[in-house]
């Protein structure tokens, strides 16, 4: 099983890239997974358009490198859940055009946005997005390159 291998041999070891990895490869349990995590996305975005109606849901952070292995399955679910499916037009359904880094831009927007100084913008961000999620230099050079203004950024 590729999926396995990927993961070094042990179940611990395996993880979104691996999963994604071996889905795109054609691993059957990997593909499965796909299936599975798509179906619930699907249902919970019907659920979700049913109390708000939107246009299109966008979806973003490291999940979305998966792009159609897992949109697939969550527009086939989110179809057949979807109340009112015969009176309302099905949202879409995309990847965020800045894939894994929307998180991050968006973080980094909601900062930039907000009345702080920029010693207040950089612990904010630092705290919004913890290692785990990004590499701390990631998250450092974002935020000292909204202190100090991108070149062509919108000023707060």
């Amino acid at each position: 099983m590729r999926l396995l291998q990927l993961g070094g041999g042990v179940p611990d070891g395996i993880s979104g890239p691996e999963i994604t990895q071996a889905a795109t490869e054609g691993d059957p349990a990997a593909l499965r997974c796909f299936q599975t995590v798509g179906g619930w996305l699907g249902q919970g975005l019907a659920d979700l358009a049913a109390v708000l109606d939107p246009a299109c849901f966008v979806i973003g952070g490291g999940v979305s490198e998966a792009g159609e292995l897992l949109l697939d399955p969550a527009r086939a679910a989110f179809e057949r859940a979807l109340t009112g499916r015969g009176h309302r037009p099905f949202a879409e359904i995309r990847v965020a055009q800045l894939g894994e880094d929307a998180g991050i831009v968006g973080a980094a927007d909601l900062a930039r946005a907000a009345p702080f100084s920029p010693a207040r913008r950089r612990a904010l961000l630092t705290r919004l997005l913890p290692s785990s999620l990004v590499p701390r230099s990631s998250v450092q050079s974002a935020a000292r390159l909204l202190a100090r203004g991108a070149p062509g950024s919108r000023e707060p």
